[in-house]
């Protein structure tokens, strides 16, 4: 930490803080994001394993909008992870500041198509979109963050995880899944932004559930052919019909006609501008459900209880050399 300037506190999460922090020798560079991890607390909390997934996938995960990950290093009660720091807020903070219209929806979507489609070529599952899940850099380009539920999935996995407006049926009804729950969450990423609210919807996460598996989506009058078309398909119950799944999943959302108006060789060079832009403060709008800090991601899930069987934290927050086995990997 000797190395780093702290400029601001960005958010504070279940695992630890995120600050915004420049080199010390290098004051002129663009800040990162430096997001610290309590070691006791993901041992405590069984989160060992989590850590080094996220911090794996990361760095196997080189894509313009993509967070990067620059580097981690850790002493004896912390594990840092230092990465871009994108900071103009959240797509969700960005759809509660205005209005979105298809112009808008169209940008967004097909730069997290392109993010989701990189991903899955690497066979990584994300498991986890939604909008407070995607940044905005300073110049509006969306930076899908916070790999927590992220996962390597070569066939299929039967881990119930997600949020649950946004978890697909066969996560719900434990079928197995693989990554093209990402393409159902696209599917109401893209009806949220142009109507601000969800195709399943219920007073309690139990109903929501309930819904998703059983009810079919309706989308509101206003919407165009192409975007029912498009919310349709990508909201298909059976994992495979569904648009994006099978060989060239990518490549067929891209195909669909919804996304006829975009350039999608400029648009990954980032050569397209983006329709909205944060506001000087580099702010989007007002904070995001759940509180996760810009540009550093979240905790995803629910603590774990404590197993009694752990190794007791030495006093201090330094820790004990089994524990220090335990997270040697990181």
């Amino acid at each position: 930490m000797k190395d780093f300037e702290v400029v601001r506190a960005l958010g504070k999460g279940f695992m630890g803080s995120v600050l915004m922090v420049r080199l010390s020798s290098a004051r002129g560079t663009a800040p990162c994001a430096l997001k610290i991890i309590d070691k006791d607390r993901i041992i405590r909390e069984h989160m060992v394993e989590r850590v080094l997934q996220e911090k794996e996938l990361l760095s196997r995960a080189s894509h313009p909008f993509v967070v990067r990950l620059f580097g981690t290093f850790q002493d004896d009660a912390h594990f840092f992870v230092l990465m871009e720091c994108v900071g103009g807020g959240d797509l969700f903070s960005a759809m509660r500041s205005v209005r979105f219209n298809d112009v808008c929806a169209h940008f967004f979507a097909a730069e997290i198509t392109l993010a989701i489609g990189h991903l899955h070529s690497l066979d990584i599952a994300y498991r986890d979109l939604k909008p407070e899940n995607v940044a905005i850099d300073s110049l509006g380009h969306a930076k899908i963050i916070d790999f927590g539920l992220a996962k390597v999935v070569e066939a299929r996995t039967y881990t119930m995880c997600g949020t649950s407006e946004y978890m697909a049926p066969e996560v719900l009804t434990h079928v197995g899944h693989g990554s093209c729950v990402d393409w159902w969450a696209l599917g109401i990423l893209i009806f949220e932004m142009l109507s601000f609210r969800f195709p399943f919807t219920g007073r309690t996460a139990a109903e929501i559930h309930k819904s998703v598996v059983f009810s079919d989506p309706r989308c509101p009058p206003y919407f165009g052919s192409a975007t029912k078309g498009i919310v349709y398909l990508l909201l298909i119950k059976d994992q495979t019909l569904r648009l994006g799944s099978g060989a060239d999943g990518g490549g067929r959302v891209q195909r669909h006609p919804w996304f006829s108006p975009v350039d999608w060789d400029d648009l990954l060079r980032r050569r397209c501008t983006s329709r909205f832009m944060p506001n000087a403060s580099g702010d989007a709008g007002p904070p995001a459900r759940g509180g996760s800090a810009p540009g550093a991601g979240g905790c995803g899930a629910p603590p774990r209880a404590a197993s009694s069987s752990q190794a007791a934290p030495t006093p201090g927050g330094v820790l004990s050399e089994g524990q220090h086995q335990l997270v040697g990997g990181l």
